[in-house]
């Protein structure tokens, strides 16, 4: 418990790249009360984007190939998350039990898939097969499972404590947290939960292709257990 995280320095950032992400995630949702408890499906959703590009896409180079499968897994996470801010916002719906209940299908649908046409044909196991050599993230320290994806996750989180510290943003979002007194402000309180589902479910997309694209190279059902879970609770 105390010797083997210091002689293992490598392996708690690599293990803790994906929760810190998760964490990011419901943080930035929970800062406007956008109860965004599906973080999970949404990292889901990122990773298998990630799964099914890397083996579509990959004939292209990684300098293209590897920005392509990490914005289509953000705006894959993102557009889960939306699905609960339309409901929210315009069906007057509450986020909390949406967002579970999407986390729920998310999770079938991924099993759904491969068990059945994204299933890898080198095996009777659920899972895609492996993605390209060029969607794979370097390592950055031979021998270790260190890889760029850690490196990313940490960018994020200093580009979104820039977004909450630094910029007019962190206003608006501290504001719809009362969004009668934001409306009397001015404040469109939909176009804040809009940019705050973007992010959070984004951010989780990011965590899940991160875990397939520098750690398995293919997805299964069970990628990532309960760390949206263990990111909720951190």
């Amino acid at each position: 418990l105390f010797t083997w995280p210091l002689q293992n320095l490598t392996e708690v950032l690599v293990t803790a790249a994906p929760l810190l992400l998760l964490a990011l995630s419901v943080m930035v949702a929970f800062r406007a009360r956008f109860w965004n408890i599906g973080a999970h499906g949404q990292f889901i959703a990122g990773g298998l984007a990630a799964a099914v590009l890397g083996v579509q896409l990959g004939a292209l180079p990684s300098v293209v190939l590897m920005p392509i499968i990490l914005a289509a897994s953000w705006l894959m996470g993102a557009g889960v998350a939306l699905i609960s801010w339309f409901l929210k916002v315009k069906r007057n719906q509450d986020e909390v039990l949406t967002t579970i209940l999407i986390w729920s299908a998310v999770l079938l649908l991924n099993a759904g898939l491969l068990t059945g046409p994204l299933r890898s044909p080198f095996t009777t196991y659920p899972q895609s097969q492996e993605i390209s050599v060029n969607a794979e993230y370097p390592i950055l320290l031979p021998g270790t499972r260190l890889h760029l994806g850690t490196i990313l996750s940490f960018v994020i989180l200093a580009v979104v404590w820039f977004m909450f510290s630094k910029t007019t943003f962190k206003t608006r979002v501290i504001a719809v947290t009362s969004p009668r007194v934001a409306t009397l402000e001015g404040i469109s309180v939909s176009r804040v939960y809009f940019w705050v589902a973007f992010l959070s479910g984004g951010i989780a997309g990011f965590a899940g292709a991160n875990e397939v694209m520098g750690i398995l190279h293919y997805m299964t059902p069970f990628v990532g257990p309960n760390y949206g879970l263990v990111g909720l609770a951190t």
